[in-house]
């Protein structure tokens, strides 16, 4: 049985009242569920535990505001329910792995962590049948890809375009591709933050993998993914649904897993049947653990 109505009108009642004072109980009242019953269903349908979803939706609801605004942080806590400055700024370096001065020092940089998103129905109905929510933990050999790259500012940034910028990289690089031998050429592959790219902005390569060195023609760029530990998601469906995805690695599976986010680039990787306009075709994205 699908609970995804009870638990839309849950998420409703806590966006409506995210910074005022309420109570689980109210919620699973909203939801017309017991209250056991919710929080297990909560938990199993969005991937996080009532708490945690709204502790989080709070935390990120107060970046923005440390970002956008001059309110003293004081202020910010208590606005956000947080009953001391100290439990304010301890639960926020849980998330945010730095203090909320500090975030807010950082400007344009700080914009860029993730943070959580609401849930929406689009979200909601893409968790209960459009990803894997458990990763494969897998060890990757380095690979270096040729493509065209660009730059574009992600989600977390006041505008995000990378449902823009990306689609028109792969455009480029369809136009482009005859210029490259079949036979030296993998898996189509997108990847995200293995070059330089202006503050705020992330490098993004749309491409295939190389399986031999050549010379690279004018107007290609290749990028290098290192060897290591990367956690394999399975994302099924049109790629205009991969923000989803990724809001719920970052957002949801990441802050619980216990793992740490290397240094290293993430990538999509499409098999050769994959059509971006399907909606049961399937991708991989991976993410670089240390």
């Amino acid at each position: 049985m699908s609970y995804i109505a009870q638990i839309n009108r849950a998420i409703d009642h806590i966006e409506s009242n995210l910074l005022d004072a309420f109570t689980i109980a109210d919620t699973a009242k909203e939801a017309g569920l017991s209250y056991w019953h919710f929080q297990r269903i909560f938990a199993a349908t969005v991937g996080d535990t009532v708490a945690d979803y709204i502790s989080a939706r709070r935390l990120s609801h107060a970046a923005m505001q440390l970002v956008t605004s001059s309110d003293r942080v004081i202020d910010i806590a208590l606005g956000s329910e947080y009953v001391s400055h100290a439990t304010f700024t301890r639960a926020f370096k849980r998330m945010f792995k730095m203090t909320p001065s500090r975030f807010r020092r950082a400007k344009k940089n700080a914009a860029i962590i993730p943070q959580k998103a609401k849930v929406t129905p689009a979200y909601l109905e893409h968790l209960h049948r459009g990803l894997s929510m458990q990763p494969e933990i897998i060890h990757l050999e380095e690979f270096t890809a040729i493509g065209i790259a660009g730059s574009f500012s992600p989600l977390g940034t006041h505008e995000p375009d990378n449902m823009i910028v990306i689609p028109k990289l792969w455009q480029t690089f369809r136009s482009y591709s005859g210029y490259l031998k079949d036979a030296v050429l993998g898996d189509r592959v997108g990847i995200i933050g293995a070059g330089g790219a202006p503050e705020g902005k992330l490098d993004f390569l749309a491409g295939k993998k190389l399986e031999a060195q050549i010379p690279v023609p004018d107007g290609f760029e290749t990028r290098t993914v290192p060897a290591g530990d990367y956690a394999k998601f399975t994302h099924s469906g049109p790629l205009r649904t991969v923000n989803h995805t990724m809001h719920y690695i970052f957002g949801s599976w990441l802050p619980k897993s216990g793992r740490v986010l290397s240094e290293g680039p993430e990538f999509g990787l499409y098999p050769k049947a994959y059509e971006p306009t399907s909606e049961d075709g399937e991708m991989y994205i991976y993410v670089s653990l240390k």
